[in-house]
């Protein structure tokens, strides 16, 4: 059985916590998320809030886990994602996971995302 930080992974595990995350996987689920807020406050009729939460659950714990591989990608920890709940500081977190390109060599949490697998 593979480790958690080096098993072969595919591109948007949207409910993964391990390996690394490209620029471009934080860039797709932040523009969901976006849309689902758009939603949610303009098109939500009175009884389909099950659903509306059901999807911005699942999107807001995709989009945190995906900040914790993408901070792998940065070869830090995971739990640096936790500063996304800290109002002032998500933002330059966002920042930060948008901005900074990843480790172009393999990291204690594994080859770079797109890389072939070993």
């Amino acid at each position: 059985m593979a480790d958690v930080r080096t098993r072969p992974q595919t591109a948007f595990n949207l409910l993964d916590l391990g390996g690394r995350a490209g620029r471009l996987e934080m860039a797709v689920l932040f523009v969901a998320w976006a849309i689902w807020l758009i939603v949610r406050q303009t098109l939500v009729a009175p009884g389909e809030w099950a659903i509306i939460i059901a999807v911005g659950l699942t999107l807001s714990f995709a989009l945190l886990f995906a900040s914790a591989r993408r901070l792998h990608d940065l070869d830090r920890s995971g739990w640096w994602a936790l500063v996304g709940f800290v109002p002032f500081l998500n933002f330059a977190l966002f920042l930060v996971l948008s901005v900074l390109p990843g480790k172009p060599e393999s990291n204690r949490f594994g080859p770079p995302p797109g890389s072939p697998r070993a």
